[in-house]
């Protein structure tokens, strides 16, 4: 027992997250979301003893926001930002976490990893309406606790489907809103299991960039072989128009729905996630999970090579990457509790085979293929974590080994690309007083380099290999909090220096996705501050993170990093009625962002203004969103064309969506 002990206050690692801090529904919450879920999922998430920056997200919270990404909903907590490539909330939505993108955050659901591990990304326009299966999400800032897939590098999300199903019910929705935005959904839930269809469309802001869509979220609490089981699954089918280049400031101005993407571009996917885990409480003290999930996926999108060679005319000559993989994997968990010390450890294992295929199609003559390579990318780690409390301390530890095989193949190159391991850990300590809490938590992550930037962002083998390093990161957060019934305050401050950190170029590769590149030192450093008042009849809550980000250029001077804004901030005001209706307002700022290397380009600085309201009588909620109320014009991102000038992504002008929902 000692020497668990001691190993445990060697590692160090502590608590204290934020309270729920919604844009639109608040409510006192002791320091995070009581949940009944199986331990794994547990021992993967924060809490109350937990040494970081956190924020949860409810399902109360999720089903007042209207039909958009989940990067909406995540917009609302400190230090994200966002954007879409068709200027609306919907479609290809990206977010940034302390300006990190979502290849760099770890993303799970149930435990169970979503970053596709390729390049790492997570889409969640693959799942349509993704948040209708969802009960809670928890976004975790910094290093924090070692997850399951991609490193937490710059932070971590983790989804939970939905559980506790509650009395039979069934729900109808329907929205309607700008650019033809319309969606119906169906729900039937039951004291075990639930199903839900979403159909959804629109035609997006710019033109060209609309989607049509569909899924079906489902999932069950059952005994299965005398265990508790639980299972999961959702079936997303999506059509894109592509709008992810970018457009210049006169196409902007001239014509504020502009898309230099061409017509005949477009993109579709079929995704088919399933998971179920059993768990095994019948030994004393001391509870198992296990784990096994399966993903696979298989479309295509289009490429206009006009866009890359200006000899070329409109449609003379498309190119389609198609892409069909097979992920499997398994998880095993155990966490026992010993008085005042908990532990939990576990072992994981993943493999993805990815299949690429590459077509031409030359003035209209049909899709002829031009190369096959196949990716296998396999993924094993193992971690223990450890909790101990002594009086109104607690002290707490984690480390995860990762290793990770990535090989290709094709018929000109085949070779073992990546291969290598990383010690990953944590570790700190909380100590509460009352109502008033401190922590402090440091971290350190290693992140191997996607398979775009390995190929500089072509999608075959073409002769060489750019020469990466992974990249490290060493985080630190210090924080207070004050927490009572009506009011919660938070401030964090944190430092993360980078070592070989992948620095956007603000370029994109012929495969449509950004690139990066080593830098050798950088940095990023804030506080961020989180106020929550719940009144009678007034709520008022938002954030605001104030930070530096820098990296050394090739010269040796120290410059901004990309896309990484220095202050960010939101509030929300709320006035209720009774409990029958609301009506609030939110605002949104970003500073200034530089979108190249050279900082020679730079998204100015902007304010949203939305406003909402909504009223329930008996089986009936309805609900009116607005978006950018005072019609600006807004930019949202950039990057550098292939012609080497800038080139942004604008938000939508003026929009409403109305939702009626109904519960029989």
């Amino acid at each position: 027992m000692k020497k668990i002990i001691w190993s445990l206050i060697l590692l160090l690692l502590t608590s204290v997250a934020y309270s729920q801090t919604n844009q639109y529904v608040f409510h006192y919450e002791k320091d995070t979301v009581a949940l009944d879920e199986l331990v794994v999922y547990g021992s993967l998430r924060a809490n109350n003893t937990s040494p970081f920056s956190f924020n949860n997200l409810t399902r109360a919270s999720l089903e007042t926001l209207p039909v958009a990404e989940p990067a909406y909903a995540l917009s609302s907590t400190p230090s994200i930002t966002f954007y879409s490539d068709n200027g609306t909330n919907l479609g290809y939505v990206y977010y940034r976490l302390r300006g990190m993108d979502q290849t760099r955050l770890n993303v799970t659901l149930n435990g169970i990893p979503l970053n596709e591990p390729e390049d790492q990304g997570s889409y969640f326009n693959n799942f349509p309406n993704f948040l209708s299966g969802i009960d809670d999400v928890q976004i975790i800032r910094g290093a924090g606790l070692s997850k399951v897939g991609t490193s937490t590098f710059g932070g971590s999300l983790n989804f939970e489907s939905k559980s506790n199903y509650g009395d039979p019910i069934v729900e109808l929705s329907g929205s309607y809103g700008s650019n033809l935005t319309k969606m119906l959904s169906a729900s039937v839930n039951t004291n075990s299991f639930f199903v839900t269809v979403n159909k959804f469309s629109t035609n997006g802001y710019k033109y060209n960039s609309g989607n049509e869509s569909w899924s079906t979220n489902y999932g069950a609490d059952i005994k299965l072989f005398g265990q508790k089981t639980k299972i999961f699954g959702i079936v997303g089918k999506q059509e894109n128009g592509m709008a992810w280049v970018g457009e210049t400031l006169d196409q902007i101005y001239s014509d504020p729905r502009s898309n230099t993407n061409k017509p005949g571009e477009r993109d579709d996917f079929l995704n088919v996630h399933n998971q179920i885990t059993f768990e095994n409480t019948s030994l004393r003290n001391n509870s198992i999970t296990y784990s096994l999930f399966h993903q696979y996926q298989d479309g295509w999108y289009d490429t206009d090579i006009s866009l890359f060679d200006p000899s070329l005319s409109e449609g003379e000559l498309m190119s389609r990457i198609h892409l069909k993989f097979n992920w499997i994997g398994a998880l095993y968990n155990q966490t026992v509790t010993l008085k005042r010390l908990k532990v939990s450890f576990g072992i994981n294992y993943n493999s993805q085979h990815r299949n690429h295929e590459g077509l031409s199609n030359y003035q209209s003559s049909g899709f002829v293929q031009d190369y096959t390579n196949e990716g296998i990318k396999q993924e094993y780690a193992q971690y223990v974590k450890g909790e101990y409390k002594f009086k109104k301390l607690t002290l707490y530890g984690d480390a995860q080994f990762r290793y990770v095989n990535f090989k290709y193949k094709s018929s000109t190159y085949n070779a073992e690309i990546y291969n290598g391991g990383n010690l990953n850990y944590s570790t700190g300590a909380s100590y509460r007083e009352g109502n008033h809490i401190l922590h402090y938590g440091v971290g350190r992550t290693s992140r191997e380099p996607r398979r775009s930037d390995l190929f500089g962002g072509t999608d075959n083998y073409v002769g060489s290999l750019n020469v990466l390093k992974d990249e490290t990161v060493f985080s630190k957060d210090l924080g207070y909090r004050y927490v009572s019934e009506k009011l919660q305050i938070g401030v964090n401050w944190y430092q993360m220096n980078f070592k070989n950190e992948f620095m956007p170029t603000g370029t994109y590769g012929e495969n449509s996705i950004a690139l990066y590149k080593n830098v050798t030192k950088s940095y990023r450093k804030g506080i961020e501050v989180t106020y929550n008042y719940t009144g009678r009849v007034i709520d008022i809550a938002g954030n605001v993170t104030v930070s530096k980000n820098k990296f050394i250029d090739d010269d040796g001077t120290w410059v901004n990093s990309i896309l990484s804004p220095n202050s960010v901030g939101n509030i929300n005001v709320k006035y209720k009625h009774k409990r029958s209706a609301y009506v609030g307002v939110n605002v949104r700022y970003n500073s200034e962002a530089y979108i190249d290397l050279f900082n020679e380009y730079a998204l100015p600085s902007y304010t949203v203004l939305d406003a909402y309201c909504g009223f329930t009588k008996g089986i009936f909620d309805l609900r009116l969103n607005f978006n950018n109320i005072t019609n600006s014009l807004i930019l949202t991102n950039g990057m550098i064309g292939f012609d080497g000038n800038p080139r942004y992504f604008i938000m939508n002008n003026l929009s409403s969506l109305i939702t009626l929902k109904i519960k029989i």
